[in-house]
């Protein structure tokens, strides 16, 4: 029997300004959020459940493919946080990287507009994340 992969976990820099966002608007939340990241880093059956598409648990309420995203092939979620109602953590996943990647944490009052995805595109390329399919 197979081991389940073991992801690496990294964080786009561009989070540190969206965190700063967050703790402008509501501190609590941030906390949080800083929290359910950091233990994330440690803890590799945590990590791959923000791409396990349906998953939930106490921390996570939703996760859902990006379905803009992922039709442009980025393999990107969205990820609903269970105490944390007004922002949404954006991950995305290389398979044969095995990285998992945080690139974006927007507000639940944003839409997946085109702002949105260039900004996840930007991060994922910058990243250098996988696209999914061939060209």
């Amino acid at each position: 029997m197979s081991q389940p992969t073991r992801f690496r976990f990294i964080v786009d820099d561009d989070v540190e300004k969206d965190i700063e966002d967050v703790e402008d608007t509501d501190p609590d939340q941030a906390a949080t959020l800083i929290v359910l990241i950091e233990e994330v880093k440690g803890d590799h059956a945590l990590c791959s459940r923000l791409i396990d598409e349906g998953y939930v648990d106490e921390q996570i309420a939703k996760v859902a493919q990006f379905a803009s995203m992922q039709r442009n092939r980025y393999n990107a979620y969205t990820v609903r946080c269970a105490d944390v109602d007004d922002w949404r953590l954006i991950t995305a996943v290389d398979h044969r990287k095995a990285t998992i990647a945080l690139l974006y944490i927007m507000k639940r009052s944003e839409d997946y507009d085109e702002t949105v995805q260039q900004r996840v595109a930007a991060a994922y390329d910058k990243l250098g994340l996988e696209k999914l399919g061939r060209a």
